[in-house]
């Protein structure tokens, strides 16, 4: 494009070997980490999602601008996924990713 990105890219589909323009945005590191898959330890089975066990529910929780941040406890993983869902959106809009 004649330019280098001012921050980082980010491939859209998460495929590091797709190079198409289409695929590649300019994102901040932030954007960048909104957009990865929930991690390998990541038992709850969705992102944004774990156990408290003095509590005995789920949490929802998010992390925006590098700040940790509780959104809620939940009695189903569902319900504390939805609420990450809302939040990752605001906070993140195409680059939120909830797998």
């Amino acid at each position: 494009t004649g330019y280098w990105p001012p921050n980082e890219i980010d491939h859209e589909d998460l495929c590091p070997e797709n190079n198409a323009w289409k695929n590649i945005r300019n994102a901040t590191r932030g954007q960048n980490m909104a957009n990865i898959r929930r991690t390998a330890h990541n038992k709850s089975g969705y992102k944004g999602v774990g156990f408290s066990k003095s509590k005995k529910k789920w949490r929802a929780y998010i992390t925006i601008n590098y700040k940790y941040k509780h959104l809620g406890y939940f009695i189903t993983r569902k319900a504390a996924h939805a609420a990450y869902q809302i939040a990752a959106r605001k906070a993140y809009g195409t680059f939120a990713r909830f797998e």
